[in-house]
Parts: C-alpha cells; sequence; structure tokens
C-alpha cells in the first residue's frame, strides 16, 4: 500500500506501478526527473508530491488515477506531455508551483471532478491548448483557478467549455 523509492533513483520507467490499485501512497525521491508513459497508471494513489527535481511527466503517466485528492508539483522546468493526468472525481486540489512549465494539449485531464482548487504559480507558463479538459461527462467543474505568472502564454483555449471553471484570478 505504501512505498518510496531512493533518492538516486531519476526515472521511473513505462509501466512500472501500472495497476497498483493498492499503491495508496508513494514517497517520491528529491532527484526524480522523468515519469514515463503509464507509470502510475491505474494505481490507487491518493495524494501526488512531486519534488522540485522533476523536469518531464510523460503522456498517460498518472493515468485513470482516480483516488488522487490532491496534486502538489514543485519545479524548476517541468514539461507536461498530453494527458500527462487523467484523474478521477475525487481530486479537490491541484497546486503548480515553479519556475518554467510548459504543458502540452490536455496536459490535465479530469473525469466527473467538482469544486476542485487550482493554483498555478510559475514565472514562465507556456500553456498548450486546453489545460483542463474533461472526461467522462459535463459535469466536471473547477471551483476556482488561481494564476499569478510572470509572463504567460496560452496557445488556443485555456479551458474546455466541457470543464467549467466557476472562478478565474
Amino acid at each position: 500500500t505504501t512505498t518510496s523509492i531512493p533518492n538516486s533513483v531519476t526515472l521511473i520507467h513505462s509501466g512500472a506501478f501500472n495497476n497498483c490499485t493498492k499503491l495508496t501512497s508513494f514517497v517520491f525521491p528529491n532527484s526524480i526527473e522523468t515519469i514515463q508513459s503509464s507509470a502510475f497508471s491505474g494505481a490507487g494513489i491518493a495524494e501526488i508530491n512531486l519534488p522540485k527535481s522533476i523536469k518531464v511527466i510523460n503522456s498517460g503517466a498518472f493515468q485513470n488515477c482516480d483516488n488522487v485528492q490532491k496534486i502538489n508539483i514543485n519545479y524548476d522546468n517541468l514539461k507536461i506531455d498530453p494527458a500527462g493526468f487523467i484523474i478521477g472525481k475525487n481530486i479537490k486540489e491541484i497546486n503548480l508551483l515553479g519556475n518554467t512549465l510548459t504543458t502540452d494539449v490536455a496536459s490535465l485531464g479530469i473525469k466527473n471532478g467538482e469544486n476542485i482548487k487550482v493554483t498555478l504559480k510559475s514565472k514562465i507558463a507556456n500553456l498548450g491548448s486546453t489545460l483542463f479538459v474533461a472526461y467522462g461527462n459535463e459535469n466536471t467543474t473547477i471551483k476556482s483557478v488561481n494564476i499569478k505568472c510572470d509572463e504567460l502564454k496560452i496557445r488556443g483555449t485555456f479551458n474546455t467549455s466541457s470543464c467549467k471553471i466557476e472562478n478565474l484570478t
């Protein structure tokens, strides 16, 4: 149910914890730089806390992680590929805090989530179109999005119409 890996690990390979539904707690090492595709797909993790060393989150790295309630990512220079996160209805809080963030299309997918609080504080944020996308139905609601960036670039739309945002600051 709980595991951690040594601080010498910089890469978690594709499928490493794929469908580990009983894995509810994972302590990411302070050295982690890359999380590959499907590394935690279907895992039972309740909270994702990524350290400042993280540089790349590949497509589907956290796909079908329906138990996730909170995501905290501290970064220096981070790239999130398309569908890096596809998380379920239990998500309540997403915090992206750091220097340079680059995302691709639909990096944060949310399945039927409600009343989600999102904070993005970054010196530079280069966001691909549709940072947020709803999966499943039209009822995904983000309660608040608080963005504070020195430089913010958005290609295309910030959000899909199927992922409602109630308050944007």
